[in-house]
């Protein structure tokens, strides 16, 4: 796996760039929901630590992986 060498967990949080301004979206399944929303609490932890407003992220939940994609294009066109 490519990811072996490396771990996904740690990155340098001077090279991200500020998120102010932005709006952002995030589509989440709720199938499993112990493990995806406890993923979504650390992307908008993350979110908001580099400026990302809370008012700015919206969240809309899909039942499992299959409607994921749907609902990425729904909240693409809002």
């Amino acid at each position: 796996m490519a990811s072996a060498l490396k771990s996904l967990s740690e990155y340098n949080a001077n090279e991200i760039p500020s998120g102010k301004g932005l709006r952002i979206s995030i589509v989440v399944s709720e199938y499993n929901a112990d493990i995806t929303f406890k993923l979504l609490n650390g992307c908008i932890e993350t979110l908001t630590k580099h400026g990302v407003k809370d008012n700015h992220i919206f969240i809309s939940y899909v039942p499992g992986a299959f409607e994921l994609t749907y609902g990425a294009r729904i909240a693409a066109k809002q």
